[in-house]
């Protein structure tokens, strides 16, 4: 199972959805409303002229659901369900960060 894209995300209304491949022949997309706090991971230092540096923690994800080809709804294994939310989540981190220090 591989993430292939992030075929979009709105940091307005926390939604993501996601294009995977593997698990069924066709692939499938994954969609999800995500909350998360926001942390200072560097404070930064003005004598080196560093700036800020936000990451965002406890990420929360509500209506997690899973696509197939046909846009028909799947239930996944727990199992893959976790590794799946794994792959979203550390993707989502990336992004977040991304967007929290306009990088």
């Amino acid at each position: 199972m591989e993430l292939i894209s992030v075929e979009g995300i709105d940091f307005d209304t926390n939604f993501i959805e996601l294009l995977f491949d593997g698990i069924f022949k066709e692939g499938f997309y994954v969609t999800t409303e995500f909350d998360y706090d926001i942390e200072v991971v560097d404070a930064g230092d003005s004598i080196t002229n560093c700036r800020e540096v936000k990451g965002a923690t406890n990420i929360t994800f509500w209506y997690f659901q899973v696509w197939n080809a046909e846009n028909e709804e799947v239930e996944i294994n727990e199992r893959e369900l976790k590794k799946i939310k794994q792959l979203v989540e550390f993707k989502l981190i990336d992004l977040l960060c991304d967007e929290l220090n306009d990088y």
